[in-house]
């Protein structure tokens, strides 16, 4: 397993909870977010960043700080931030998740001297204490009749955004989660559209359940339950882009699940166990890299798992999922970096990451070179990782 090797870090003077990257005509922009209690006044303060990644093309000076840098572009105050993605489709849009209640759409000026233009939506009544935790898009894959973005919240209930020219409407708000024998919304810690159906929306919670909720059946009730798998709050998930029944769950129980879309009674085959609760995980965008998933784990710092790698060689990956998904030969850490550790001892908390792929990037026989973005929560840090795949090693 080859370690991270950390060749930048920058001080974002909150606490850091949020890495995102797009990939644009250059060298790419890296969206960081943070969130930070003030205790004296209990005011949740945060802030959005915008950095420029740049690589230095002169890679023989034998300084590792000097193989890439990031350089800041813009940076606006927030509410406390939980959570930030960038539309896929809509290039220069940004939306974030605020410890207000609130799903903010920032708009992206230019390139070049960027500035940050916010329309906010207010998804909780003024007077709430509610949270919004988690946001996604509906556009991963390819352009929708409506774009949308899902926002979880921590009453319990879950925001459906319509993203308009001229403004942002709520087009569905429903409790998604309670406690058992309370009345009281459980904390929705995640939600995702499956980007290859924009009707279906999956929610995970606090109270360790696991739900699929179908927009055109109504929001009334969940199509799906799964209420016996984890056995913790479910506070991260992603569907694959490239392989359409796969879903990825991760859980403060500290596993990572692997599903299919199909069958979500029983996760496929073994469990991976990632030394920390499992706060964000990403699938590598490139197809011939779907096999890799980077991961968040808190105490345990970022991880990158080769989840599949038999997927290259199978000619139905659907019906060969069940064989390569899983396994102990495939499903193994190939990548880490706790700032040296014990696992389950960084006490930072690795928080928010991302690949970045745009850069230094070769494929010479057996070895791959990647970047990688990570949020350091305690230290609030924003690092920037070169990580090499030795393939078969």
């Amino acid at each position: 397993m080859a370690s991270f090797k950390e060749i930048a870090s920058y001080d974002v003077n909150l606490t850091c909870d949020c890495a995102e990257w797009l990939e644009t005509e250059d060298n790419g922009t890296l969206a960081c977010a943070t969130y930070q209690l003030d205790k004296e006044t209990q005011t949740r303060l945060g802030e959005l960043r915008l950095y420029r990644f740049e690589e230095n093309l002169s890679r023989d000076s034998g300084n590792n700080c000097d193989k890439a840098k990031l350089s800041l572009l813009a940076a606006t105050d927030s509410s406390g931030v939980f959570d930030i993605k960038f539309s896929s489709l809509k290039r220069k849009m940004l939306a974030s998740a605020t410890a207000d209640g609130k799903c903010n759409i920032y708009t992206i000026s230019s390139d070049i001297d960027p500035t940050l233009e916010a329309k906010g939506l207010q998804l909780t009544n003024k007077d709430s204490n509610a949270y919004s935790l988690s946001l996604d898009w509906n556009d991963r894959r390819g352009p929708q009749e409506n774009t949308k973005v899902v926002v979880s919240r921590s009453d319990g209930y879950v925001s459906v955004v319509q993203i308009r020219e001229e403004d942002l409407e709520i087009s569905e708000d429903f409790l998604a989660h309670k406690y058992p024998y309370m009345d009281a919304g459980a904390e929705v810690w995640i939600s995702a559209f499956d980007c290859w159906n924009g009707d279906i929306i999956y929610t995970g919670s606090d109270d360790a359940k696991l739900k699929m909720w179908d927009l055109k059946c109504g929001t009334s009730k969940p199509v799906f339950v799964n209420s016996t798998s984890h056995q913790a709050g479910v506070c991260s998930m992603q569907c694959s882009i490239h392989r359409e029944n796969i879903l990825v769950t991760g859980s403060y129980d500290n596993i990572i699940r692997i599903w299919d879309k199909r069958n979500l009674t029983k996760s496929l085959c073994s469990q991976t166990d990632a030394g920390g609760g499992v706060w964000r995980l990403k699938f590598h965008p490139q197809i011939d890299k779907h096999n890799l998933l980077l991961a968040a784990c808190m105490r345990n710092g970022f991880r990158i798992y080769d989840i599949a790698d038999r997927f290259g060689q199978t000619k139905d990956l659907d019906t060969e999922i069940g064989a390569s998904v899983g396994s102990e030969e495939h499903n193994k850490c190939i990548g880490s970096f706790n700032n040296g550790f014990p696992k389950g001892g960084w006490e930072t908390l690795g928080y928010g990451v991302d690949w970045i792929t745009k850069g230094f990037s070769t494929s010479v026989e057996s070895s791959d070179t990647y970047y990688i973005a990570g949020a350091s929560f305690y230290d609030h840090t924003l690092r920037l990782f070169e990580w090499e795949w030795q393939k078969g090693a």
